[in-house]
């Protein structure tokens, strides 16, 4: 396996990782997801974690919005905004680090 048949298969195990924690984060706690105001929510995550948004996808069925939020020091935070404008953090972490597309090869 060549490196670049490598970084292709790390990076599709990633990303099926990244999905897979999505969805088994939603319930946060037996309360389930913080929820609150998106823009008050947004405002939050600039001004206290520095985080900026980098990714925005379209949920099945037209239903909402996933927005993905990081910092240059690497915390992350996944959001989702449903049509009914409720806002909910999914998920969080630290130590993202973004891959140049250079690297990702071309799309599947």
């Amino acid at each position: 396996m060549t490196a670049r048949q490598t970084l292709k298969a790390v990076l599709a195990a990633g990303s099926l990782c990244l999905i897979a924690l999505v969805l088994s984060t939603v319930a946060v706690s037996a309360n389930g997801p913080f929820c609150a105001e998106r823009g008050a929510l947004v405002e939050r995550l600039g001004s206290k974690y520095q985080e900026k948004r980098h990714g925005l996808g379209i949920t099945s069925a037209d239903q909402g919005a996933l927005e993905f939020f990081a910092s240059d020091e690497g915390s992350w935070t996944i959001i989702v905004t449903t049509t009914a404008g409720k806002t909910c953090i999914l998920a969080t972490g630290h130590s993202w680090h973004a891959t140049p597309a250079s690297l990702m090869g071309p799309p599947a």
